[in-house]
């Protein structure tokens, strides 16, 4: 939840190599700004924003332009999409936007070997058509072919299993495939066992579910509750 500029040179030296934001939408689909709001999650800043170009515009020149200070010490961006101010029938204009505005503000004339990953996050299947509208923008873009190493898709929540599967599939998304599990650091972190599940599909141990490349788990403040994950 590094929404604000100002924040992100000090998780940064706070030791992160990653960082989340939170994506607001206008009912017409197009990316708005970087903010989360209330409620949040404990010990958080809930209100800082700044607009979604200017963010982008932002990190290029920090992580990918030469001179930036912070070039080598992040590695990707993850965009936790919020959904619900979308009309209905924009999600694929949504996708669109977020799509020509990576290209555009985040990745225009930096490097192959310094353009930053990107991970772009939903919470429901039902959203999956943001992930096609996203890849049409890239895959129309005359460096397609890179950008496409550079993007991956996910949803922050262990859903119905075949929804999930679908939403890759009738994508075409076929790596850089995240599925997470977690809750709020305000209530008891429950979700080991269904991060378990994740890792099962991951590793092919469990039947009907071979979509997973990487499982992750949120929200994390405690070092124990890091260990345990990890573990």
């Amino acid at each position: 939840m590094v929404n604000s500029i100002s924040d992100v040179e000090s998780f940064v030296k706070s030791g992160a190599n990653a960082l989340e934001v939170d994506v607001q939408f206008a009912g017409s689909g197009r990316a708005t700004e970087m903010y989360h709001g209330v409620p949040c999650d404990c010990f958080r800043i809930c209100t800082r924003r700044t607009p979604f170009t200017e963010y982008l515009d932002y990190m290029r020149a920090v992580t990918g332009l030469n001179g930036g200070k912070l070039k080598g010490k992040i590695t990707l961006l993850v965009l936790d999409l919020k959904t619900s101010g979308i009309n209905k029938g924009n999600q694929y204009k949504a996708g669109v936007d977020v799509g020509k505005k990576l290209i555009g503000h985040l990745w225009k004339n930096v490097s192959p070997n310094d353009t930053l990953d990107v991970l772009v996050s939903t919470t429901k299947p039902k959203d999956k058509d943001i992930f096609r509208g996203v890849l049409d923008a890239i895959r129309n873009d005359t460096n397609s072919q890179h950008w496409m190493k550079r993007i991956g898709f996910g949803f922050d929540q262990f859903d119905d299993q075949a929804e999930v599967g679908r939403a890759f599939s009738q994508n075409g998304i076929l790596g850089h495939r995240w599925l997470g599990s977690g809750i709020t650091n305000c209530l008891l972190h429950t979700s080991r066992y269904q991060l378990e599940d994740i890792v099962a599909c991951r590793d092919g141990r469990k039947s009907g579910c071979g979509y997973v490349d990487k499982g992750f788990s949120w929200t994390l403040d405690k070092e124990s509750s890091m260990a345990r994950d990890i573990k």
